[in-house]
């Protein structure tokens, strides 16, 4: 809860579009959006909106109990670490960024399914925009589960009016897999390089452009019909191997994400990754990092394209 030394302040409200689903933003009512969030213009929304989230930042002091530490981990960015809380006996998520290891600790709150978010920033910190965005990745992560779509640590191109999926632990090779893909063959086109999100709409699988794109800044307000799925692993020579079933799902599982023992996102994730499976084809490719792998990977999800 906000205390008694909450500071009332004006705010600026934004919405966004991300995946065809709304979100909304509050932030102080001096701020240049465009020059905090440059990522998100393209996806900037004035339309009618019915938001999936809402997020709001504002300093505040939170009331909490049991606080439990559920995960830890280092990214680009620096450390996050997430705590399931309590506040007025409803569970909560506190989650704890700091963008170096001397740098001040940015906060986050959200209800259980990051339907409602508030963060409290330094903005006197240097990394406050950088750590504002990766706010937002994870409230959108979260939230998308419950609306048939996954935030997916991946790399995606388009060809031919659909797009592919190159999945794969850090280090793998996903953009430059993604590079080959887009000098070898002609009319190829780069949607995200770092977070896509996938939705399943009508029957069909999408792909589209987020405001999250690694270190490629590729922020593209754009959406294809997903066309495969393929995790990359290096070896010493080219292999393509079909997945199906289980080895399809557990080939995604590990590049999408669902809070540690929240049972409902959980749910949903593994029901929509079992939904993608089912409808876009799924392979290995073992490889190196060269045109023939590209080719050999067109080749093969193409081959298996699910009709």
């Amino acid at each position: 809860m906000i205390n008694e030394f909450f500071r009332t302040i004006n705010t600026a409200l934004e919405y966004y579009r991300v995946a065809g689903l709304d979100f909304s933003v509050t932030l102080p009512a001096d701020t240049d959006t465009d020059s905090l969030l440059p990522s998100f213009t393209p996806f900037r929304w004035t339309g009618d909106a019915n938001p999936v989230f809402s997020f709001t930042t504002a300093p505040e002091t939170w009331r909490l109990s049991g606080m439990r530490k559920i995960d830890e981990s280092d990214t680009d960015l620096g450390n996050m670490v997430l705590f399931s809380a309590a506040e007025l006996d409803e569970e909560r998520y506190l989650i704890e960024l700091r963008g170096r290891k001397d740098g001040p600790v940015h906060k986050m709150l959200a209800d259980s399914l990051f339907g409602n978010v508030r963060a409290d920033l330094d903005w006197t910190s240097p990394d406050a925009p950088a750590i504002l965005g990766s706010m937002l990745r994870i409230a959108f992560s979260q939230a998308v589960l419950l609306h048939g779509g996954i935030s997916v640590h991946a790399s995606s191109v388009a060809l031919d009016g659909k797009a592919y999926l190159f999945l794969g632990s850090s280090g793998t090779g996903k953009s430059t897999h993604s590079a080959l893909w887009l000098r070898t063959f002609d009319g190829c086109e780069l949607v995200n390089d770092d977070n896509p999100a996938l939705r399943l709409e009508n029957g069909l699988v999408y792909v589209y452009g987020t405001p999250w794109s690694g270190k490629t800044p590729c922020y593209r307000n754009v959406s294809f019909p997903l066309g495969g799925i393929v995790r990359l692993e290096q070896a010493g020579s080219n292999a393509f191997t079909p997945l199906e079933e289980v080895n399809a799902f557990v080939s995604l599982l590990p590049s999408c994400s669902a809070v540690k023992g929240n049972r409902r996102l959980q749910d949903c994730l593994h029901d929509t990754i079992s939904e993608i499976c089912d409808k876009v084809p799924v392979g290995l490719l073992r490889c190196l990092p060269d045109a023939g792998a590209a080719v050999l990977c067109k080749n093969g999800i193409c081959k298996n394209l699910i009709q």
